[in-house]
This record gives structure tokens, sequence and C-alpha cells, in this order.
């Protein structure tokens, strides 16, 4: 019978031999996932290198390149409907709107060219810290439940998603519903044509604070799964109906190309109030508008979801460090921490409009 001399296994594994720290990386994430494939040579390899000093680290620094990369990957819900701006640190920004569209003025001959008042509108802007810790058991690896240790980085990067939506989310709406605090009213009106296409016309006469016309030609319909057939009978018909006076008329739908919808399963989340959550609708003007509603404030440096482990496993009795997977000193779980920095604010809400619905 051959006997496997281990030390030499391990020191032939290609995280040991590779000649650079990404090679070793990489070549810790294969030993795992072929492992997790079922290989029966790799899950030995796997729980031998596992009792290593440097595995655990570098098998941690891929389940940090995999999150990450899951998490450029999604999709967040903000983006289609907020703007992103970047601070540097945790302190205060001051977010200023001095510049308007405004005219020249005439100038007679020999007459001097009158100076124009600047006015200026301003909004703070704030980045914060969130994270969780995510536990794995000593047993858990024991057991050689190889597939729920990779699916939790795929889980912090959801929830580093999740969160960055969170935090847009409120900075417009709380359980109540939509804020007025935000939107200066929220209507009571349901989502139909004829309000859809009356709230539209009515943010297209509106005015900012320096006298001029909002920016209306590109605007989002922000509402939760519980609008998605009136929003698509409204968005995606070829003619719509409205009333006039006393009858109803079908004429040429007249949103096309200015109104995306976003549904938004946040908006859902946020909205606790059961009579509100699959009712309420918002008009917002669309990322990159001259006059930007909502912000996700990311700081720079700091856009990705960063993930750590914890080296609390002690020493052997007999001397001697011990690896990260041997477990913590006083249960045995080992703790990885997510921790992502984002933010939410809102900014100018002149071209903004909110209903509960009905």
């Amino acid at each position: 019978m051959t006997i496997l001399n281990t030390r030499e296994i391990l020191e032939s594994e290609g995280f040991r031999t590779s000649p650079s720290r990404n090679g070793r990386i990489l070549e810790a994430a294969k030993l795992f996932n072929d492992a997790e494939a079922g290989n029966a040579y790799a899950q030995a390899r796997l729980l031998e290198a596992f009792t290593t000093s440097d595995f655990p680290g570098l098998l941690g620094a891929a389940f940090e390149i995999e999150a990450i990369h899951a998490y450029r990957a999604a999709e967040p819900e903000w983006k289609l409907y907020a703007d992103e701006f970047k601070v540097t640190d945790f302190k205060k920004k001051r977010l200023v709107d001095i510049l308007g569209r405004g005219y020249f003025e005439d100038v007679a001959q020999g007459e001097e060219y009158k100076a124009a008042k600047a006015s200026e509108e301003y909004r703070d802007i704030q980045a914060g810290k969130a994270g969780k810790l995510f536990g794995l058991t000593w047993e858990l690896r024991k057991n050689r439940d190889f597939s729920d240790l990779s699916d939790f980085p795929t889980r912090l990067a959801n929830d580093g998603i999740r969160t960055a939506n969170r935090k847009v989310m409120q900075a417009i709406a709380d359980a109540t519903g939509f804020k007025a605090s935000f939107f200066g009213t929220v209507d009571t009106k349901a989502l139909s044509a004829d309000n859809l296409d009356a709230a539209l016309n009515g943010l297209g006469l509106k005015e900012n604070f320096r006298g001029d016309l909002v920016d209306t030609s590109k605007m989002v319909l922000l509402h939760s799964p519980g609008n998605r057939a009136i929003v698509r009978r409204l968005l995606t018909a070829t003619e719509v109906e409205f009333t006039d006076g006393n009858k109803k008329v079908r004429l040429p739908n007249p949103w096309a190309g200015i109104i995306t919808p976003v549904e938004s399963k946040e908006l859902a989340a946020t909205i606790t109030d059961t009579g509100k959550r699959a009712t309420s609708w918002a008009l917002l003007p669309a990322p990159g508008s001259e006059n930007p509603a909502v912000a996700k404030v990311t700081m720079t440096g700091e856009e990705n979801v960063d993930i750590r482990v914890k080296r609390d496993q002690g020493a052997s009795v007999g001397g001697g460090d011990l690896p990260v997977d041997a477990g913590s000193f006083n249960d045995d779980t080992i703790w990885y921490r997510g921790r992502l920095v984002t933010g939410g604010a809102a900014l100018f809400a002149d071209a903004t409009y909110a209903s509960a619905g009905a």
C-alpha cells in the first residue's frame, strides 16, 4: 500500500510553489473549486491545506476577489434613478449649485456691462460605513460542506449592493412612504394615464431657485412591483386612453423616449405601510439631469466591498501559530467581515413628483 507523504504533497501545491502572490491566490482558489466539484483527492488535499498557516489567508484573498467581482458585475438599482457623487472622507461635503442657463443683457454703446447676481443653492452629502459579520463554523469545514463555504462571498457582495440601494432609497422614502420633507407634497392620486400626464405637465412648468424651468426631458417613473401591470400598460402601449371632458380619447403614447420605468424592490422593502407600498409612485429626473434629485455617495478608494478574516485562533499548547481556519479560541467559528462605505442624499426636488397612490 502506498503511503502519501503529506508534507511533500503540501510543498508541491501550487499555492506554495507559484512565484507570485496572485498566482498563489489563484492556485488556492483552484484547489478549493476542485474540492467543491467533488474531486476526492482534491478534498483530501484541501483539508491538509487548511492546516497550514498560509492557505487560509490565500483563500480568503480569493474570496475577496470573488466578492468584488460579484459586486461589480451586478447592476445596482440606484444607478437607474440616482446620480453618483464622490467624496474623499467621512466629513460632510457641500454640493453647491451656482450656475444657471441665464441670458446676456443688452449693452448700449459705451455702457458698462451689468454684473450678474450669483444665486446659489446647496445640499450636504456624506458617506457612512456599513458592514456585517459572517461566521463559518469549524464543523462546516470538517464536514466538507464546501458549497456553503463558497457561497458567502456572493452573499456579502449582494448584501453590499442591497445596502447601497437602501441608503439611496432612504433619502426619499421611509416606512410611511415618500418623504414630504423632500417632495414638499405627497399626492394621493392613483397611477393612471390622466394622473401621470398631469404630473409630468405640471413639472414642465416648474421653476428652480434661479427662476429657470426645470429639466424634464428625461424622467424616471419609480414604482414598486405592485404597480408593474399598470406601468407596463401605460409606457409600452402604442396608444393611451385619456379623459377629455366627458369622453375618452385614444392618442399616440406621449411618453415614449421621455419616461423610463424603474421597478424598485427596495421601495417596497422600505415602505412598510401596507396601504402604500404597492401603490406609491414618483417621477424623478433621470441621472445626468441639470437638476439631480437623488444622490448615491461613494468614497474614492472605497468603491467595493472589503472582506477580512478575524485572527483569534490562539496558539497550540506545544507552541506555534494555528491557521485561521482552525477556528476561534472561544467557539471555533471562523469570522469574516464585510464592509462598505456608501451613502444616499436628497438633492433638488424642483423636478420631482410623488404620490402614495389610491
